[in-house]
């Protein structure tokens, strides 16, 4: 276009538009494209922020569990595994129940449709364990903290349902013991931070950007990348004979890389609008599942092996500071014990 015009221009000696003309267009589709860009900034941001809020909630229930649970009848290792369970249904609803990984396996068909219905479960697919035996992208894997009981019953749930009941079942297990009020509301409390952060990141994900905006944007990229930049840019090079191809390759460049530029700003925003797929740029949930685990795991070996942090002996001799009998300032030298004491 940018030649194309540049031709044109050139062989209708001493006409040219105004470009001023262009300036509303071209504000217009900057305050678009701006807006979009840092709008779906802000949704990868969020999902970025939900995704370790998650993991901080589930974590901090391990550790009341592991430090202030003791004499209940809560079993920690049990509270580990349905948490672990529930972060692995709330990876499942965000990302695996939605948007095939593209992996090459004969059982699965081409299309999405096939891959949520097979992942999803619930109805006709009530009896499916394709959810449970192809989680190939969890830390731990599915198979390994489910069992065949909650598998019947969870396959006959939407992907949505079973991170509801799971975060139940997981409640529940603070039931059974004798834990004070005072400790099941703080559980309560974040179990519901959980609960909270996966519906804003399903609210992320359900919520695109409407029609007729990203139509309107689109509409003013073309007329502003493929019309009104290459005209601004031949008239500028209008009528140069001295450098007639330098001026024409000059045109091109600069109206493609324009182009570039504005298409390639709006990629951005297509790319992490949606930040819980399976593309490079997105957020990795599986890694958030890995780190939740790892935490678990030292926080329950150190609950099994009834570890006491206490200081070390040439800790406890440094700490004690020598009295000098020298200094005749005795009120002096008790106030600097007891500070050093405190």
């Amino acid at each position: 276009m940018g030649g194309l015009f540049k031709l044109l221009f050139d062989a209708v000696d001493g006409y040219s538009i105004p470009t001023k003309l262009f300036t509303p267009v071209a504000t217009l589709t900057a305050f678009l494209l701006v807006f979009r860009t840092n709008l779906a900034y802000s949704r990868y941001t969020e999902g970025r922020i939900k995704l370790g809020g998650i993991v901080a909630s589930f974590s901090l229930i391990v550790k009341v569990c592991v430090t202030n649970l003791k004499d209940t009848q809560i079993d920690v290792f049990e509270v580990v595994r349905k948490s672990n369970l529930a972060f692995a249904f709330i990876r499942q609803d965000l990302r695996e129940s939605r948007v095939p990984p593209g992996i090459n396996n004969s059982d699965v068909e081409s299309g999405d449709k096939a891959w949520k219905r097979l992942f999803g479960g619930g109805g006709k697919h009530a009896a499916s364990r394709f959810w449970v035996d192809y989680d190939i992208w969890g830390s731990p894997a599915m198979k390994t903290i489910i069992t065949e009981e909650e598998i019947s019953y969870y396959s006959t749930l939407k992907p949505n349902a079973r991170v509801l009941m799971a975060l139940t079942a997981l409640g529940n297990e603070f039931a059974k013991g004798n834990a004070s009020d005072v400790v099941n509301v703080a559980i309560n409390g974040e179990i519901a931070n959980v609960e909270r952060a996966w519906r804003a990141a399903c609210r992320i994900i359900d919520t695109p950007f409407p029609f007729v905006y990203n139509h309107l944007l689109h509409l003013m990229l073309f007329l502003f990348c493929y019309v009104i930049g290459p005209i601004v840019y031949a008239q500028e090079l209008k009528s140069r004979d001295a450098y007639i191809v330098f001026d024409y390759v000059l045109c091109i460049l600069a109206s493609g890389g324009m182009a570039l530029l504005f298409y390639g700003t709006n990629a951005i925003g297509i790319e992490i609008e949606n930040p819980f797929g399976w593309h490079k740029n997105d957020h990795n949930i599986s890694r958030f599942c890995k780190a939740l685990n790892k935490e678990m795991e030292m926080m329950t070996k150190w609950h099994d092996h009834k570890m006491i942090v206490s200081p070390s002996p040439s800790a406890k001799k440094q700490s004690v500071l020598p009295v000098d009998n020298s200094n005749n300032n005795s009120t002096q030298q008790s106030k600097y014990l007891a500070s050093s004491n405190v």
